[in-house]
């Protein structure tokens, strides 16, 4: 009987193509797998507290912002809560400075924001003392003293009255100009009780910075 016929021994060549093709077809998947999970960070969504939204022109302003951040697909504000829903990948850094550019900022869990309108500030030292006095209540996560404009905005979960004791103790005055209630106590903007509310604390301050 005849030997049946050797089997032919693939050649180096054959080997290497194949190897080649194999290693080809890996990097495809993985290329792939990576692009069904950049999908997946896309379609993400994540919820930011934001300082400063009081009306629907607000809302339009933090929208718009946020919109023009690389990454953002879509973005929705709720006014009484005072947070943006956000669908994307876009990072943390990108989305403050597009905020902090319309006058607000991203609000840490449990914080407010408080503004007050300070009296007896001359001086780049005036204002350096009262913000470091501001930076050391408890609870203050953040505090900055604009002299020209007489404000201190601060950023934490310390009580309005706690930071105006503060400032009250390096011999300046001090009233609340915007101390947000919690969300489901908001009243409309445009409510006479707020109205009030704020040209009593702006007579406050005026006369403090009298005296």
């Amino acid at each position: 009987a005849a030997a049946p016929p050797r089997r032919a021994r693939p050649s180096r060549t054959c080997v290497s193509s194949l190897s080649t093709a194999r290693a080809t077809n890996r990097a495809n998947i993985k290329r792939l797998i990576d692009i069904d999970m950049a999908r997946v960070v896309d379609e993400s969504t994540s919820t930011v507290a934001i300082s400063g939204i009081t009306c629907g022109g607000c809302k339009e302003i933090v929208r718009q912002a946020i919109l023009g951040v690389e990454g953002v697909v879509s973005c929705s504000v709720d006014v009484l809560a005072g947070e943006a829903t956000i669908r994307g990948s876009v990072s943390r850094e990108a989305l403050s400075a597009a905020l902090e550019a319309t006058g607000r900022v991203i609000l840490p869990p449990g914080c407010s924001l408080t503004t007050l309108r300070v009296g007896g500030m001359t001086c780049g030292h005036c204002s350096a003392r009262v913000e470091e006095a501001l930076r050391a209540v408890e609870g203050v996560a953040s505090a900055t003293v604009n002299l020209e404009a007489g404000l201190a905005t601060v950023v934490g979960s310390a009580a309005a009255a706690e930071l105006v004791a503060a400032v009250e103790g390096t011999g300046k005055s001090a009233a609340v100009t915007t101390s947000p209630p919690p969300a489901a106590q908001l009243s409309p903007p445009d409510s006479p009780g707020s109205d009030a509310a704020a040209a009593t604390a702006a007579a406050a301050a005026t006369d403090a910075a009298g005296h």
